[in-house]
Parts: C-alpha cells; structure tokens; sequence
C-alpha cells in the first residue's frame, strides 16, 4: 500500500518531489553535520564519560557527511541539464507502475521468500558446526567433508538470491513490455499481466534465470572466497591477492550490468538467455553510452535520496539514544534507525531502477524496427537525451 501511495505521489508530482529532494540532499548532509557536531560537543561536554568514543565516532561520521554535502551539491550543479531529463524518465516508470501496482505486491512476495530462505539457510549453516551429539568430543579443526558443504551452503546462497533478483527483473521487463507493446487506451493492466509475466518468467523462461544467476553467483562466490582469503593474507601473496580481488570486483560489475540488461530483454522478447545476449548485444552497438548514462543519472538520484533520508532518520535516533536515554548502545539504534529506511526506500527505487532499464531497451527495439508504439517514450529519449 505504501509503495502504491509512493507512486501515485511520484507520478503527480515528479518534478517538485524528485527536484526537492535533490536540491534537500547537500543543504540535508550540511544539517547533519551541523546537528551531529553540535550534538556531540555538548554531549561530550555533559553527558557521562563511557559515551565520549561513540560521540568521537560520530564526529568522524559528521565529516563523511559534510564531504557528501560538497561532493552532492558539485554533482548536481555539473549534471542540472541531465537531472531534467532523468526526471521525464522516472515520471515515465512512475506511470507504468502506477498503471500496474502488482509489481509491488510480486517485489514483496520476493522478499518474503528470500526471508523464509534466509532463515532455513540460517539454521541448517549453523548446524554445520555443532556436535552430532552432546556426546561427541570436540575437534579442533574441520573436517574436510564439513569444508566441502560450508562452500556449497556460500555458493547456494548467492545462487538463490540472484535467482530471486533475476526473477523480479525478468517479470517487471514482462510488464514493461506489455505496458509498451500491447496496450490499448481503453485497456488497463493489472494482476493479470503481472501474473501472465510471472508464469513466463517461471515457466519458458527460468532455464534464462538460472542459468544467468549461476554465472553471476560463480563470480560472487569466488569474490567472496579471494576477499576471505585477502583478510588473513600475510607477507609478499597480499599485493597478489589485492590485484586479483580488484580484477574479480571489475568482471563482478560488468557481469552483473550484462545479465541484468540481458533478462530483460529476454523478459521483453521471450527469448533464451545466449540469444538474448546477443540480441543486447547488437542494440547497444549504437546506443551503450547513452544507455549507460540513463542508468547511472537515475541511478544517482534514487541512491543519493535514499541514503540523505536513512542518515538523517540515523543520526535523529542515535541522540535520541544517547543524550535522550543515555544509552551505552546508542550506535546500534542509530546504525538500525539508518538501515531499515535505507532498505525500504532501495526497495522502491530498484523497481523504479528496472523499469526505466526495461522501458530504454522497449525504446531501442522501436528504434531497431523503425517504429513507434510509445510517442510519450520517444520524445523523451529523442528530444531529451538527443538520440
């Protein structure tokens, strides 16, 4: 429900909220820092002494807001002309969502899945380490067998949850594809396109999805070990390791950007993963850069929103922990009070985030055949972004 009331309100009032919220993010991170330095002093001026490392840590926060401040307002002042036109675009996914609020309801059933997985994953990982019985004498190192399955449980993880991500992507690009294609004025899509993709998504098309998520859960997986690896590294291998971990966070990005654009495309077309590829492939032949930067401005936007709302809502909670209660756990209220709106609003903006992805590649498959289903979607890209 919220995230539908989020919606209706974005679609409405795209500019004022989205041009507010960006010119609130550096005079916002400005008001932080004045708020958690002023905060700070005082406390460590009359608040008890086993509270002076939190306030010293916080200080140290008060300036990585005030460098995000110089560093937000600089970006927004060089990309002003880019932010309007990032702006059509949002307004546009706003619209297709609003049109189609079951994608919410689809996102949330995601997230209770990958709960319920977590959890049993959870529970099965830690019994990897607990005696057979309370009989059985402890060990001293693990066994091989237990190693075997401590990596196969890591692997699974990643694993599912690029399947559940890849899932989302693939039946929002399904919506989004209907929505461009198929609509009609008098026609108004709902649960039954949703549900329609999601079928597709689970039926012809999970061979794509897992497929695609086994290549990006390798990556990750082996990220994953050399980054575990590069911690207890000593001596003349850590330079090594460094460089292969660096290496392996570029093929990361770029396999993680390649599959997502991928399932969509495949969302969109109904196509197998290798033919997707290459059918991705040959559109962003002419127009990789200009899809990139749609990506990357929008991206910006909904990221820097999100994390000036969860540092304000952290910081209120941790004064209102350490000065108002005086409790010595004041950064774990404060660093929860950051992370649950941090993750509710990434929540929204990644939907938001694949749909403009999915409307660009329905826009570039328009220009490859030469026609025009959506006018709303070309004078954006055409007179906007100048393709």
């Amino acid at each position: 429900m919220a995230g539908v009331v989020w919606i209706l309100c974005m679609s409405a009032f795209v500019k004022p909220i989205v041009w507010g919220s960006i010119i609130a993010i550096p005079i916002m991170c400005l008001g932080i820092f004045t708020f958690i330095v002023t905060d700070a002093l005082l406390g460590k001026a009359n608040d008890p002494v086993y509270l002076d490392p939190q306030y010293n840590w916080m200080i140290g926060v008060a300036i990585l807001f005030l460098i995000a401040s110089i560093a937000s307002g600089t970006f927004l002042y060089r990309e002003r002309r880019n932010i309007d036109r990032a702006i059509n675009i949002i307004h546009l996914a706003c619209q297709i969502l609003w049109e189609t609020p079951s994608i919410f309801t689809l996102s949330l059933g995601i997230m209770g899945v990958y709960s319920i997985f977590s959890f049993a994953w959870a529970f099965a990982f830690s019994h990897l380490f607990l005696p057979i019985s309370a009989d059985t004498p402890p060990q001293e190192g693990l066994a091989a067998s237990t190693e075997g399955a401590i990596f196969f449980f890591v692997f699974m993880h990643f694993w599912f949850t690029a399947v559940l991500s890849s899932v989302e992507k693939m039946t929002i690009a399904g919506v989004v594809g209907q929505w461009y294609f198929a609509r009609t004025l008098d026609e108004t899509f709902d649960e039954d396109l949703v549900g329609r993709s999601l079928k597709a998504t689970l039926g012809p098309g999970f061979g794509s999805v897992c497929l695609a998520s086994l290549v990006v859960g390798t990556v990750e997986v082996c990220q994953f070990v050399v980054r575990n690896v590069r911690k207890h590294s000593r001596g003349s291998a850590q330079p090594l390791i460094s460089l292969v971990d660096s290496c392996l966070d570029c093929v990361n990005r770029s396999v993680t950007h390649i599959s997502s654009y991928t399932l969509l495309y495949c969302g969109l077309t109904g196509a197998s993963l290798c033919t997707g590829a290459l059918g991705c492939t040959r559109l962003f032949r002419r127009n990789l850069v200009m899809g990139m930067a749609t990506a990357g401005i929008t991206r910006a936007i909904l990221f820097f929103g999100a994390s000036a709302a969860a540092g304000g809502v952290g910081a209120g909670t941790f004064f209102y922990s350490a000065r108002g209660t005086g409790s010595p756990y004041a950064w774990m209220v404060g660093g929860v009070g950051a992370f649950v709106p941090f993750y509710v609003v990434r929540f929204m903006s990644q939907i938001i985030q694949n749909t403009v992805d999915a409307t660009f590649l329905c826009y570039m498959l328009d220009v490859d055949s030469n026609s025009i289903n959506c006018q709303e979607a070309h004078e954006i890209f055409e007179n906007d972004l100048g393709l």
